[in-house]
């Protein structure tokens, strides 16, 4: 008879006799129910098949037991269990299920795989191969305890480990309760005591196996028979087989601190057999170098890979060891692209044998290589698209989502955020943590979602038992906290000030422990309390950093720097301000000692852009130390570094030739592939005054016509305002853009921004487009339509700068009196005008109340008539953000404003804030002598 069809009798029978179910009958039993409830929908095995018979019987029968308890709570078996008597009265399993095929299909691989010993002469080994429960394999040992040997003690751990597989790889909660009620069962310490009586006669394979399996049930890494076990392995690992040699290194990952003394003579045990190893001993290798790839060095990765190489090109290489030659390739500081680019083909190849697991280590592996592989990411996020249409489980869909593009789908993102709210309430921490790790990346706007996601955080954080509290912080508070603190970044813009109340009270609690704190630890401290902004910080965190600050990496530095974007832009008490000083000196002085250890353009990168972005008030000595890596790794410089580059340039406002052209190289010789990258190119161009080559902009405007349906608004505009700085705005571009589709596309997309940033950057590069058409191109009859736009925003969004005064009173002495000038003056075309005077043909200064112009005005309308020849003069100051940041270089936004003042009539005179402030400008009399001579040159 079929298994499931006899346990599922079996628990019906029971219950028909009121004998309750015991707790491990109800994690079996819904174990089965749940992988069945699997088969049956993935191969819609429906009609003529009795599974939907037994399973219906199986819920009758347990439904006060099995699924109204919330422990045992399982809303896929639920789901289908309510289907089953609809699709019973709709003769979906019709008179001749009795006598269909009860045939279950077994995975006989993993049945084999789990086998360490064959069993064929030994009742009591296949008694144990036989066992389909917990009890039952206690059962026959128990039994047999008199008789046991070795090998059953070994078969017996590997099968209890082995049961959980029957709940699949997405029951977090069944199989962390069916570890427990291993280890909670009265002979689990009988077996643990033979295991570690008999650990120097028992052979290597379950040596091995029994101590990777006992970790992976839970046991503590300090007991004795772990204890026992580990001696034995480091006593023979230098004459296992690879087969053993592997598990153990397995095994030793299992540790919460891995020991990598011990990982490390594995490295040098590959070291010593790789070029004599025969082709299955390479694979296993993978794993064993994998596993200790912190230890292992270069060459030997390089070495192993090298080896793995010709295996991966002919497909015959098995997938797990592909995977881990991908985590291998992943830890070194040089990309091998050819090799990355035919374990792509490999993954092509295969993937119909992939499952969400594997596409999220995949995808997640490529991105930690920073290796763009279009078919690969398009055929992950087609398989990503089927597996989600049958997705049953939270976190199969989870991993699944880095996957799909949920910003071009609206209806994939609906699909998720129904499976995310259906099974959020249903969430342990680990599976939230997963959840918080992939919710900034929705975008989502469904505020819903985000509420059920915070009170089920929590309601986890609240029901944690004290003892577990420090698993809890150790395990799941900096996830927890890094995905609130991306909630609060746009587009979500969201809060949940309970949950973070109670972020903050571990965190303080976290601090106060006087050993064990990790520079990791403190720098995801220290983002989070910044990020709050809830006022000073405690003194505490101030004293942590202080005291590891040596040992900072970059990515810790880039968790602090992260936290100073909010305070940017509040107002603080001069106590917290003196902190954030402090805090940035500090990094600052973190950030230096780390460039030594750049050594590769991929680590450059990251290490300007996650600092940069996170921190604009950079040091300038480390902004020059940064950047002048570049020079040196210019020759690797390929098209997936051009974006982060860009961003670079942008954030940063730093002029480097020698860069900006490489970039627009890459977009030249990659015009196929450069995707929405040239209009970030050109917007970079634009920013710090960057002429490109003809050739640059002819392939720019090429692939802005081409793609101008997939752009967004706001690259469109970006690119076209670059066109109209570098006088190559082509009448096809300005038709495409003062069209009636655009202009709806622009309406549509601040109708969708939840972001006041994004809207106005919008809407002013609109403007600035608008402006640039009418003055530099009369000729395309382009309407000035943003007059009321610019009275209501660019008007009332005007600051003086400190530079004003002092220049207003150097004015009012060299023209003769304050009635010569007029402050603050708009044009036209609303181009901002800090002084504007007036000079007959004799350049003698003409009164401006007699005139009429007046400030804080536009299109003026003069009293009287000006005098023939007379001309205006248009004085702007330059303040120090108007300029590149490393060199006196006009930002293009200036280059064009004067280009345009001048088409209009104005002569333009620019006191640049160097120049006011100049040392040759220290007194007075200097100051008036060089405003004289710039006004009347």
């Amino acid at each position: 008879m079929n298994t499931l069809r006899r346990l599922i009798l079996y628990y019906y029978a029971y219950q028909k006799v009121n004998v309750t179910l015991s707790t491990a009958c109800k994690f079996r039993l819904q174990g089965f129910l749940l992988l069945e409830s699997r088969t049956v929908k993935q191969q819609h095995y429906i009609h003529s098949s009795s599974r939907y018979v037994y399973m219906y019987r199986a819920s009758a029968a347990c439904k006060q037991t099995l699924f109204d308890s919330h422990r045992f709570k399982c809303a896929p078996i639920n789901r289908h269990i309510m289907q089953l008597p609809a699709a019973l009265s709709e003769n979906r399993v019709d008179s001749e299920c009795s006598k269909a095929n009860h045939t279950q299909t077994n995975n006989q691989e993993d049945t084999e795989s789990s086998k360490l010993y064959p069993d064929n002469d030994d009742p009591v080994l296949a008694r144990i191969n036989q066992a389909y429960s917990v009890q039952d394999i206690y059962k026959v040992l128990e039994t047999n305890w008199e008789i046991l040997e070795q090998k059953h003690l070994c078969q017996s751990v590997v099968n209890l480990w082995e049961l959980q597989k029957v709940y699949g790889n997405f029951a977090v909660e069944s199989v962390k309760h069916h570890c427990i009620e291993v280890m909670n069962h009265t002979m689990y310490p009988s077996l643990c005591m033979q295991l570690e009586k008999h650990a120097e006669s028992l052979d290597d394979k379950g040596l091995v196996c029994s101590l990777m399996y006992l970790l992976k049930l839970g046991s503590d890494p300090t007991a004795t028979v772990i204890t026992k076990l580990l001696s034995e392995c480091q006593d023979r690992y230098l004459t296992m087989e690879p087969s053993a040699l592997s598990r153990y290194s397995v095994a030793l990952s299992q540790f919460p601190q891995p020991p990598f003394h011990l990982l490390g003579k594995i490295a040098q045990t590959v070291k010593e057999q790789i070029d004599f190893a025969a082709t299955e001993d390479l694979f296993l290798f993978a794993v064993c170098l994998q596993k200790a790839v912190m230890v292992t060095s270069v060459e030997l990765k390089a070495r192993l890979l090298g080896l793995l190489h010709p295996f991966i090109i002919d497909q015959s290489a098995p997938l797990f060891a592909v995977i881990r030659a991908m985590e291998i390739c992943a830890s070194l500081a040089e990309t091998n692209e050819e090799l990355l680019d035919d374990i792509a083909k490999y993954f092509l190849g295969v993937m119909d044998g992939i499952g969400a697991i594997g596409i999220y280590r995949i995808s997640g592996l490529f991105k930690q290589c920073h290796y763009t592989h279009d078919k690969l990411f398009d055929a992950l996020h087609e398989k990503s698209v089927g597996l989600m249409a049958k997705c049953e489980s939270l976190v199969e869909c989870v991993n699944l989502l880095p996957n799909l593009f949920l910003g071009s789908d609206p209806e994939m993102l609906g699909i998720v955020e129904k499976i995310l709210l259906r099974d959020i309430t249903d969430c342990v921490l680990p599976v939230l943590c997963r959840v918080g790790l992939i919710l900034p990346d929705l975008q989502t706007k469904n505020r819903q979602l985000l509420d059920a996601f915070s009170k089920q955080v929590l309601n986890s954080l609240q029901n944690v038992k004290k003892e577990e509290t420090d698993e809890v912080v150790h395990n799941f508070l900096s996830k927890l906290c890094s995905s609130f603190v991306k909630l609060r970044r746009w587009p979500h813009m969201y809060r949940n000030r309970d949950v973070e109340g109670l972020l903050y009270k571990l965190l303080l609690t976290e601090l106060r422990k006087q050993l064990g704190m990790q520079p990791a630890s403190v720098a995801w401290i220290a983002q989070f309390m910044l990020t709050l902004n809830r006022g000073r910080l405690p003194l505490l965190l101030i004293e942590r950093i202080s005291a590891v600050l040596p040992q900072f990496s970059v990515p810790q530095i880039n968790y602090i720097a992260s936290g100073f974007r909010v305070h940017s832009r509040t107002r603080h008490h001069s106590l917290l301000e003196q902190q954030l000083s402090y805090l940035n000196h500090m990094m600052h002085y973190a950030a230096l000692k780390q460039l030594n250890s750049i050594t590769n353009l991929n680590s450059l990168t990251f290490t300007v852009s996650q600092f940069v972005h996170r921190n604009q008030d950079i040091d300038e000595s480390v902004l020059n130390e940064l950047m002048d890596q570049y020079l040196k790794f210019l020759p690797d410089f390929r098209i997936q570094h051009v974006l982060p580059t860009a961003r670079i340039l942008l954030a940063t406002r730093y002029y480097m030739p020698e860069l900006a052209d490489r970039l627009c190289r890459c977009v030249v010789e990659n015009e196929q592939t450069i995707g929405r990258q040239f209009a970030v190119v050109l917007y970079v161009c634009n920013l710090i005054n960057y002429s490109p080559c003809r050739e640059m902009l002819e392939t720019s405007v090429r692939l802005l016509l081409r793609h101008k349906d997939e752009l967004s608004a706001l690259d469109t505009l970006h690119a076209a305002v670059a066109f109209g700085l570098f006088r190559y705005l082509d009448r096809a571009v300005v038709d495409a853009i003062f069209h009636l589709n655009f202009l709806e596309k622009v309406d549509k997309e601040l109708e969708d921004s939840t972001s006041f940033s994004y809207t106005n950057r919008l809407r002013d590069s609109l403007m600035r487009l608008n402006r640039c058409a009418c003055l530099d191109y009369p000729e395309y009859d382009v309407p000035w339509f943003h007059e009321q736009y610019c009275r209501d925003s660019v008007v009332k969004s005007r600051r003086e700068h400190y530079l004003t005064a002092s220049i207003r009173d150097s004015l009012a002495v060299v023209l003769g009196g304050a009635d010569f000038f007029v402050e603050n003056v708009f044009t036209p075309y609303y181009y901002h005008i800090d002084f504007e005077c007036m000079f007959d043909k004799g350049y003698e200064p003409l009164s401006c109340k007699e005139l009429g112009l007046k400030s804080w005005t536009c299109n003026n309308v003069l009293i009287q008539e000006p005098p023939a020849d007379s001309f205006r003069v248009a004085v702007c100051v330059l303040p120090q953000q108007l300029f590149c940041a490393n060199e006196q270089l006009l930002l293009g936004t200036e280059v064009m404003k004067r280009r345009h003042l001048e088409i209009m009539g104005y002569k333009v005179v620019h006191i640049a804030h160097f120049e006011w402030n100049s040392m040759q400008l220290g007194d007075r009399s200097a100051k008036l002598t060089f405003l004289r001579k710039k006004l009347l040159s």
